[in-house]
């Protein structure tokens, strides 16, 4: 999300340096501070979007120590989960140490061995990670309660992916199975949506910009591909709404795969090898067993959706810009420290 690569376009402040969910998450309490004291006083305050983002509980899974011995208490493994403070500048720190960020990517997985032990340990650590986030998401809430903007405040709290723990073969987020898929949509706003309210239907990370807009009065853009959740948040219970397609996809330099989800079935195609995989998740929903072949009708059905969904995707890309970018300190640095880069 580096500011070099365009991702600051239409903010006034973007702030992007880094350091932890404990130095990112109390400078949007500071901007809440900031902006209820030049606003919060007015008849008709200015409204605002507030976009707050943390890589806390991303690999290398290393929360507080605390945290970790609540949820990852006596490992005897290889794997190193020893808490390094991050530089808030990642630009300063590339220059001054190339090394660093691969260097706690090594650290941490070098002494991995995929024992049953450290697959497991990799999963408490996850746990501990999310489960210190939420103590510092609780902190900037406190916040918006002292200042009174809780009534008013549209909150959404999501993810762009989970993890994968060897259910299928491979650890972190290089497959588009569930726990890759599956993640935490949460909406809150008083008076507008009805608390505890819950939509069964799959959406998709495509659908959450025009569902924002819809509740916020404006229009999508038509090139959005997404479709807004609205009308499935807002229906009466009981009442069936619609079920979508539901499309995603991952491309790294070894694993190219789109999925495409129409309710209870789920269809998943490998680019490189050609093959599908089907699953009914109300039958199987850890996608253990491929059921293209008792499941005809549905993988045809299915098949032929994913292909139409890939020539859309592909007939849209003429149409935006592209500008080529040379990676600065900051955004190497970051992709460095996400493990994207290197052996």
């Amino acid at each position: 999300l580096s500011g070099e690569l365009g991702f600051e376009r239409g903010f006034e402040v973007y702030d992007e340096a880094g350091g932890g969910a404990e130095r990112v998450l109390p400078k949007a309490s500071a901007w809440l501070r900031d902006f209820a004291a030049n606003e919060g006083a007015k008849e008709d305050p200015a409204p605002f979007f507030l976009f707050v983002h943390t890589y806390e509980i991303h690999d290398p899974y290393t929360p507080p120590k605390e945290w970790q011995q609540r949820f990852a208490a006596g490992y005897r493994g290889g794997i190193d989960s020893t808490r390094v403070e991050y530089p808030l500048d990642a630009a300063e720190a590339w220059k001054t140490d190339p090394g660093f960020y691969d260097g706690i990517q090594k650290r941490f997985w070098g002494g991995m061995r995929a024992t049953p032990e450290d697959v497991q340990q990799l999963s408490n650590l996850y746990d501990a990670g999310i489960g210190y986030t939420d103590s510092v998401l609780a902190e900037l809430w406190r916040t918006v309660e002292e200042l009174d903007l809780d009534e008013e405040l549209l909150l959404v709290v999501t993810s762009d992916h989970g993890e994968e723990f060897n259910e299928h073969g491979k650890l972190t987020h290089k497959t588009v199975y569930q726990p890759v898929l599956h993640v935490p949509l949460i909406v809150r706003w008083p008076g507008r949506v009805a608390a505890g309210a819950e939509v069964a239907a799959p959406v998709q990370g495509a659908d959450l910009a025009p569902s924002l807009l819809e509740l916020a009065g404006l229009s999508a853009d038509p090139v959005m591909q997404g479709r807004s959740w609205v009308p499935k948040l807002q229906a009466e219970d009981g009442v069936p709404v619609p079920v979508d397609l539901v499309w995603s996809e991952l491309g790294t330099p070894d694993n190219e795969e789109a999925a495409l989800r129409w309710g209870r079935y789920k269809i998943i195609g490998h680019r490189a090898a050609k093959t599908l995989e089907v699953y009914d998740l109300d039958v199987d929903p850890g996608e253990q067993v491929d059921a293209a072949g008792n499941l005809v009708k549905v993988t045809e059905v299915l098949t032929e959706r994913l292909v139409e969904q890939e020539a859309a995707n592909g007939a849209l890309a003429p149409g935006f810009r592209t500008q080529p970018v040379t990676l600065g300190g900051a955004a190497q640095g970051m992709i460095d420290a996400l493990g994207y880069t290197g052996d």
